[in-house]
């Protein structure tokens, strides 16, 4: 097997892990190749040697060129000790370039971060298959030809937008210029768009199905403390208009990002109650927002299903909705439950953990609110709600 074969094999790869979600660490993905950096030492196997890396050496040499200089200075007196601090430490350049950065890492949200990730990954692999040289920036053709592979392998327009805005990322980080926003490049991403047609079809999760799922759930759930769990879980998603995200472990969530149980308050006469959304998609600055939902009269009141469940939790701080062995609830274990419970229905189509939020708003659109308080419930800052708002057949569900 030639280099070309494994590139393309590797390229394949790497395409199919960004599709399903698998993380991949860039920074230490290599190949193929025949010199790799392994444990700090480059290995060639065609000169068949291990020696230290040219950069290395180079960042060594700076450092002690440095601290030479440094210490020169130092020998010249004390004439300007007055400009330092006793306490502070010397930094080079070596460390102004590190917190450089952390800093841009810092900018970036964990979910922008992979997904910046995946796209320089997958357009890397391509080049590398195609015997294309890395050149950054990249040839405006190689930004072209990369979209019609991502066409011809059968990828979504959204997936190619989110490649092509990564290497726009990385081209501005790099103060290059980006090439991504020519006409050309504009024009095959509208095609894509066209032709593939990727209009959303994931199905709403309507009121009277989700009393259906709620009434379901004794026969799914292997004992009260789970049925109480997934009937709050499922409640609160939709009255909350919330993410799956903001409440359950994912791949791009972390234990102290999603909703705990100290961030839920009830008013004192249970009329209502107040949940304190700290960070989410559209607040990466962490400002928060706190949701109030109504108690209504029906066996969905999230109020009072959210309060059984409290009742029976264990009484320690931590995530929202957990397991009863004190583990969080995670976005599989919620769609699990959900899709057990439509096929016990024989309800069949695109249900997804989203088709609550997309519940939410087609409910509120039938019921006549007005676009500005979808928006506000759904925490939308623009008119992108109106994509949530689905009109399924009367009686369907």
């Amino acid at each position: 097997m030639g280099s070309q074969d494994c590139a393309i094999l590797m390229s394949q790869f790497m395409m199919l892990t960004g599709e399903i979600g698998v993380p991949i660490a860039n920074e230490k993905t290599a190949g193929p190749t025949t010199r790799l950096t392994f444990l700090g030492f480059e290995i060639d196997t065609m000169d068949m040697t291990v020696r230290i890396p040219e950069a290395k050496v180079n960042a060594l040499l700076d450092l002690v060129e440095n601290f030479l200089a440094v210490a020169a200075v130092q020998d010249v007196g004390t004439r300007g000790a007055e400009f330092s601090r006793p306490d502070s430490k010397e930094i080079c350049q070596h460390d102004l370039q590190l917190q450089i950065n952390i800093l841009l890492e810092a900018s970036l949200s964990r979910n922008s971060k992979s997904s910046y990730e995946t796209g320089l990954r997958s357009f890397n692999s391509f080049r590398q298959a195609f015997r294309y040289q890395l050149l950054w920036p990249p040839p405006l053709f190689h930004i072209v030809e990369f979209i019609a592979y991502l066409s011809c392998n059968g990828y979504t327009y959204s997936t190619a937008r989110a490649y092509i805005a990564s290497i726009s990322f990385h081209s501005k980080i790099q103060n290059c210029p980006d090439v991504t926003k020519t006409f050309l490049v504009g024009k095959l991403l509208e095609g894509m768009r066209r032709i593939k047609n990727c209009r959303d079809t994931r199905l709403p999760i309507t009121l009277p199905l989700l009393t259906r799922i709620v009434q379901v759930l004794p026969v799914i759930c292997f004992d009260t403390y789970e049925f109480k769990l997934f009937r709050a879980a499922y409640v609160l998603a939709f009255f909350g208009f919330l993410r799956v995200g903001e409440f359950s472990l994912s791949v791009g969530n972390d234990i102290q990002s999603i909703l705990q149980v100290s961030d839920v308050k009830f008013a004192p006469d249970m009329s209502r109650l107040y949940v304190r959304i700290n960070s989410s998609k559209s607040d990466q600055h962490r400002r928060g927002v706190t949701l109030t939902i109504d108690r209504v009269e029906s066996i969905l009141c999230p109020v009072r299903c959210l309060h059984d469940y409290l009742i029976v939790r264990c009484k320690t701080g931590g995530p929202l909705f957990v397991h009863a062995g004190g583990k969080a609830l995670t976005r599989y274990q919620f769609s699990s439950v959900l899709e057990k419970s439509l096929n016990a229905l024989g309800v069949h189509g695109r249900f997804k953990a989203h088709s609550f939020r997309i519940g939410a708003a087609t409910a509120a659109f039938e019921a006549g609110c007005s676009p500005d308080a979808i928006m506000q419930a759904g925490r939308w800052k623009s008119k992108v709600y109106k994509a949530y708002i689905r009109c399924p057949p009367l009686g369907k569900y």
